[in-house]
């Protein structure tokens, strides 16, 4: 062991001692610190952020369709048409007046849709300087197919008008936990029975939906929704590079489906759209026209990803009682502040150190006075203790007479 030191000092247990400080300054700071907390726990976590709610991000799914709106469309009507060149537009093409089945295009993604805005096309031949086995079979070969013309290869028209086209809407969700627990059909429930909104990029109200079987959304509208025109050049790729447009290299968009319902009140949902920044998209398709030739379809578009997220909630009493139990501990925030003003800021914080602070005896020595008359007499000499604590506080007090006075006067 140390010099001086024994094993009661290394081992020395610290207990709580509960002392009453009695300054109306420390219990203000104290209790107006616990109000300020009660109100934030009832305030604000459970009425205003209505932490008494169990919520779940729902699950949710979407039925798509496309449709060209009817009418004739006139190509040289479009600024971005080689049938009416506009110089402000950097990369026209000739125009192509198309469908939805020309430029609605199968996608391998559930929840998503794929709206073509230009195409290519190159014919190709088997490569006849390819050689064959001796079997007549394709041998070695380094370019196994060649185009048809030369001229083929540049074949690039934009689908006019897509902006017009419309896109119906019929989405629906399931709280598949609160379903299962309860067979309640309030949480399983299809767009239609619901109103809806559709928000900007700036979370602006710029539609209503809803509450009609389905939604049907025009192609502008989302592309407003997200900011974007296809006829605006990309930041990809780097500026060594050409620019183009949206329209010529496609564009990524996020559309949000956010639903929002707590029991007993109607679900509501939300449609918000955004682009990926600095993103094209494009879809290349081989399509076998005979034995030795193919088509190459190469196209660029609007890709559209469904993506789903909100809260269904319903009241729940563990919950509640969590949240206020959470909250409830930082009561304990007010008593550690006070303690810290009183031991280090408070100009009486020297006398409130040696209330709060005290050492008993070492062990072997109390095992000597164990009798009640001595015990009496150690409790005694406690209080004795304390008294001329309180005496040498008052001393020091008289020596620090300008902050005593100071204090003085605050205290009256």
């Amino acid at each position: 062991m140390c010099k001086h030191k024994t094993w009661d000092e290394f081992l020395a247990y610290p207990t709580v001692k509960i002392v009453k400080v009695k300054d109306r300054y420390l219990g203000g700071i104290r209790y107006a610190m616990m109000l300020a907390i009660f109100a934030y726990i009832i305030g604000y976590v459970i009425v205003y952020d209505q932490g008494y709610n169990e919520c779940i991000v729902p699950d949710g799914s979407i039925e798509l369709s496309l449709q060209k709106p009817p009418g004739m469309v006139y190509p040289s009507n479009y600024s971005y048409c080689l049938q009416n060149p506009n110089p402000n537009i950097s990369d026209p093409l000739p125009c192509v007046v198309v469908d939805e089945s020309d430029v609605y295009q199968p996608v391998d993604q559930t929840n998503a849709m794929y709206i073509i805005s230009r195409y290519s096309q190159t014919h190709q031949t088997h490569n006849p300087n390819c050689t064959l086995d001796a079997n007549g079979m394709p041998g070695p070969c380094s370019q196994p197919w060649i185009p048809m013309n030369e001229s083929d290869d540049l074949n690039k028209s934009y689908a006019v008008g897509i902006e017009t086209f419309t896109i119906r809407f019929r989405c629906f969700f399931q709280a598949r936990e609160f379903f299962m627990e309860t067979r309640n059909d309030y949480y399983s429930q299809s767009c239609a029975e619901m109103k809806g909104k559709l928000e900007n990029y700036n979370g602006d109200k710029i539609a209503s939906y809803g509450a009609n079987g389905s939604d049907i959304i025009s192609l502008q509208t989302i592309l407003n929704a997200a900011g974007v025109d296809l006829n605006e050049l990309q930041d990809y790729p780097p500026d060594h590079e050409q620019k183009e447009s949206n329209r010529h290299a496609g564009v990524v968009l996020f559309f949000g489906i956010d639903f929002d319902g707590v029991y007993k009140q109607d679900v509501e949902y939300t449609y918000s759209v955004t682009q990926v920044p600095k993103v094209e998209y494009k879809v290349t398709l081989s399509t076998y026209v005979g034995s030795n030739e193919r088509l190459i379809t190469d196209t660029h578009g609007v890709k559209i990803f469904f993506v789903f997220s909100g809260s269904i909630c319903r009241f729940d009493f563990q919950t509640m009682l969590i949240q206020m139990v959470a909250g409830l501990g930082l009561l304990s925030v007010a008593t550690l502040t006070t303690d810290f003003l009183m031991q280090y800021i408070m100009p009486l914080r020297t006398a409130y150190v040696r209330y709060k602070y005290k050492e008993t005896e070492h062990h072997d020595i109390l095992r000597k006075k164990f009798t009640r008359r001595q015990l009496d007499t150690l409790e005694i000499s406690q209080d004795t203790e304390n008294t001329s604590v309180h005496n040498n506080g008052k001393r020091e007090n008289r020596l620090s007479a300008n902050k005593s006075d100071e204090y003085a006067r605050l205290d009256d």
